[in-house]
C-alpha cells in the first residue's frame, strides 16, 4: 500500500524548510493544526510538534 502525502502547498513554508533541510528524504504524510501547535507525520516513522511561530516544540519517532 503506497502511502499518501500532504500536498506541499498546504504545509506551510517554514515547516517546508525545517523537512527538507534536516529529512531531505521524508515525505509529509500528515498534518494537523489546532489552536496551539502543528503536528506533522513524516514518512521516516518521526512525528514533529512545531508551536504557530513554527518552532519545534518536540519530535518522536514511531519505528517501533
Amino acid at each position: 500500500c503506497r502511502r499518501m502525502t500532504v500536498p506541499q502547498a498546504v504545509v506551510p513554508v517554514k515547516i517546508q524548510e525545517f523537512v527538507k533541510s534536516n529529512y531531505p528524504e521524508a515525505k509529509v504524510l500528515k498534518i494537523e493544526k489546532d489552536r496551539y501547535e502543528y503536528e506533522v507525520k513524516l514518512s521516516n516513522f518521526w512525528e514533529l510538534t512545531f508551536d504557530t511561530s513554527f518552532n519545534l516544540i518536540d519530535m518522536d519517532n514511531d519505528n517501533d
